[in-house]
């Protein structure tokens, strides 16, 4: 939807590759461990580097002083990095869900790694490889030492019990652990399930609103009888009708709702292309390009990558009731243009980190967040 003194948004984004993001059932319950570079929502994070993770301050929410649960995960790597030929951004929310629009309540962390790497083949996983590639003592110690999710144990343990067994929806997994979770102070988890994407379709489609057809009709009207007018003479009070009719937020949702009809049940929306915007539901506070901050790792410009839309809710297991579960309009991730290492070693497959428990450096590098409450 255009912005207040640009008509050119809307106009721009026809011109751009847009990827949807699905909920779906995994096919087998391996497809969302690490080894099959997965793009997934809930259960627990699938660490592209299992050893070198992020800190405990960086997982730790500012609102609230407490561990941070994992929403979602995308596997996005680049064409025209090297160091990034795997890449994911991982989404990490405060427990307090009412306090998502308070700064840092809402983290994202970008991991990357080339082709070739010290934790995984160079060629792709074969299909009967069901558990990531082991890891040696030293690594598994210090990944299993700051990981409150142990999930390269967890991962281990899930395959030697399911055996590869197809899942059934969802798994029910995050709604099984979490109870098991909070015996052991770990963090809770959402339910679990793959992030399908797929090619935004071109058509669109949904019924304008109703009052702008009413006026476009009653416009009509006029010029029938008092002949055509160019832009330049349009009467200032058709104008100021218009705009009186139709408020700005109005004009906005309707094209936010315009974008979500084509695939109603969308989750994601991604698009790391120059001049990509977030669709919004409401005009009010979306970023503009100088303002969002430049990534402090090499000093290049951060642009907009992808949105998590309020659907997702729909497919957490949580509570609606509990004023504390989550809820939003958007969540919107600004990544590195760059795609750029980070100077500590993780963009080159942590092969300059040692694995130790003692060594406290991340590959995971905080991208900047915008969040829009809801509407």
């Amino acid at each position: 939807m255009p912005r207040s003194g640009d008509d050119s948004d809307a106009e721009n984004d026809i011109d751009l590759e847009w990827l949807l993001g699905f909920v779906d059932p995994p096919r087998h319950a391996c497809d969302l461990l690490r080894h099959r570079f997965p793009s997934k929502v809930g259960g627990r994070p699938a660490w592209l580097d299992p050893v070198h993770l992020p800190t405990r301050d960086q997982l730790t929410c500012p609102a609230t002083g407490h561990l941070m649960q994992f929403l979602i995960q995308v596997y996005a790597p680049t064409e025209d990095n090297l160091n990034a030929f795997h890449r994911s951004i991982y989404i990490f929310l405060s427990p307090d869900g009412s306090s998502l629009s308070s700064p840092g309540a809402v983290k994202a962390f970008r991991c990357q790694l080339p082709r070739k790497n010290c934790f995984y083949p160079f060629d792709p996983p074969k299909k009967e490889a069901r558990a990531p590639p082991a890891l040696s003592t030293s690594q598994l110690e210090a990944s299993l030492q700051r990981d409150p999710w142990k999930s390269e144990e967890y991962a281990t343990a899930k395959e030697t019990i399911k055996q590869n067994k197809p899942s059934s929806p969802f798994e029910n997994t995050g709604k099984n652990d979490a109870k098991s979770q909070q015996k052991s102070q770990q963090p809770a988890l959402f339910t679990e399930a793959e992030l399908v994407v797929e090619p935004e379709p071109d058509e669109t489609a949904p019924e304008r609103d109703h009052q702008t057809a009413a006026l476009i009709a009653k416009y009509q009207r006029h010029t029938e009888i008092e002949g055509e007018y160019t832009e330049e003479e349009l009467p200032t009070e058709i104008v100021d009708s218009f705009e009186n009719a139709v408020p700005e937020a109005q004009q906005h949702f309707a094209y936010f709702a315009a974008q979500i009809a084509k695939e109603p049940s969308q989750v994601l929306r991604y698009c790391f292309e120059p001049g990509a915007r977030p669709l919004c539901p409401a005009p009010g506070g979306i970023p503009e390009a100088d303002s969002v901050p430049c990534c402090p790792c090499c000093g290049a410009s951060r642009r907009f990558e992808f949105q998590v839309m309020p659907q997702l809710l729909n497919h957490l297991g949580v509570d609606v009731a509990d004023p504390k579960a989550p809820d939003w309009g958007t969540i919107v991730v600004y990544s590195c243009s760059k795609s750029c290492g980070g100077g500590s070693g993780g963009g080159v497959g942590g092969n300059e980190l040692e694995a130790s428990p003692e060594n406290n450096k991340s590959s995971y590098i905080e991208e900047f967040v915008w969040v829009q409450p809801p509407v």
